[in-house]
């Protein structure tokens, strides 16, 4: 095996030199403490935690955070600029080792106890540890325990370039992550502009009539209250057996919870069923709807071809009288209503029973129409940024597997 990469800034011959992981950084382990440290809201007198939720695609995130009394004494555990935060004990294995480098000073932030940092390190470390490279080895060197260990890492062994060429490779995956950074910010603001559309163009705390109008429609004219069973067709979806090869990997997509996501259309399933399967199935046309209706509540699609879908789901096949991208988006605003709606117990089901006779705010066709163009013009930039960020991220992913060994 070559001790230099496929890629790399250094021209010459030389090669890279083996080193200890715990040559290249000092590792720190995390704070502890007690459920009855944990307070509400942060205040003069609380300490923040970083935890493994809060690293998020290998960047940090302050979404949820936890604050905790400050009558404990803690040094080494404060966060410091510069610091790679390291999950090290998870009850998924996966995560184990997922990381992101502290960009900006985080006054009274501590890491919490089933995290790590490395600390003072090597330039590429941040970069090495993104690495299948870095996985493989921590997963061999921590075994069947999710934990990362000073004894587990003291077992890795890795090849580094000089301090000249480190920088250099570091500073161009750098530029690639400030890029992606800068499309995921540009993300977060696209959905916030969405939501904000979506609640002034649909009505909202029981009234009929929306905040915000085109203004070629009549402020004062009230939506409708309809039941979904009017909309359009509703039906429930089937698997066919999954011991009869003929009904599988066909060419009809086959919907699953797992496979409804973000976007609007669902376009990639895990499974595919064959004409044949489909006949076993529930089988809707193109631009129907889809909805959970089992556990998680009211995840929503349209299908973008005629496809078919499992027991999970519930479908609305929209009647010409309704637009479908209107009605989609309608139900996404009635989340609550769907959950409320739904069988409680240890596990929420909305059956169809129920799901047809749940009503819905609409207003005239040609309004309809004018709003989910609107809003289907925001989708259509998010799903444009999210094609970037996708592809960006190949890129980097192209770049760790080809410029480490």
């Amino acid at each position: 095996m070559s001790n230099k990469p496929k890629l790399s800034f250094d021209k010459s011959n030389n090669n890279w030199n083996l080193c200890n992981f715990l040559e290249t950084c000092i590792v720190v382990g995390g704070a502890t403490y007690k459920s009855d440290d944990v307070v509400n809201k942060p205040n003069d007198n609380t300490y923040t935690i970083l935890r493994s939720n809060n690293i998020k695609n290998g960047f940090l995130n302050l979404d949820d955070l936890v604050f905790i009394k400050n009558d404990r004494k803690y040094k080494k555990e404060f966060i410091q600029k510069g610091d790679i935060l390291v999950c090290s004990n998870n009850g998924s294995k996966k995560l184990i080792g997922k990381n992101c480098l502290i960009e900006n000073e985080m006054p009274n932030t501590l890491f919490g106890g089933f995290m790590m940092v490395f600390r003072n390190s090597q330039p590429l470390i941040r970069y090495f540890i993104q690495t299948k490279i870095f996985k493989r080895l921590i997963s061999n060197s921590i075994g069947q325990i999710n934990s990362i260990t000073k004894n587990s890492l003291k077992n890795i062994n890795l090849y580094l370039p000089s301090l000249q060429e480190q920088k250099q490779i570091a500073h161009f995956l750098e530029t690639i992550d400030n890029t992606i950074l800068t499309l995921q910010d540009q993300l977060k603001q696209t959905e916030q502009l969405k939501k904000y559309y979506l609640d002034k163009l649909f009505p909202k705390n029981n009234k009929d009539i929306p905040e915000l109008r085109f203004k070629e429609f009549n402020k004062r004219e009230r939506w409708t209250l309809v039941p979904l069973s009017t909309i359009g067709e509703i039906k429930t979806g089937k698997t066919p057996s999954t011991k009869n090869e003929l009904f599988w990997n066909g060419s009809i997509p086959f919907v699953t919870p797992t496979d409804i996501g973000d976007n609007i259309y669902s376009i990639h399933t895990e499974r595919n069923v064959t004409i044949e399967g489909s006949q076993k199935s529930t089988l809707v046309p193109k631009n129907s709807i889809l909805c959970t209706c089992i556990a998680s509540i009211g995840k929503n699609c349209i299908v973008p071809i005629n496809s078919c879908f499992n027991q999970q789901i519930n479908s609305i096949s929209v009647n010409n009288q309704y637009d479908y991208l209107f009605v989609y988006y309608a139900l996404s605003q009635n989340v609550d209503k769907l959950i409320s709606t739904a069988s409680q117990g240890t596990i929420l089901i909305l059956p169809k029973s129920k799901f047809l006779n749940i009503e819905i705010l609409v207003t005239k066709l040609n309004e309809q129409l004018k709003i989910s163009n609107f809003l289907k013009q925001i989708d259509n930039l998010k799903s444009t940024i999210n094609t970037q960020l996708n592809n960006l991220n190949q890129v980097k992913q192209y770049y760790l597997k080809n410029m480490f060994v």
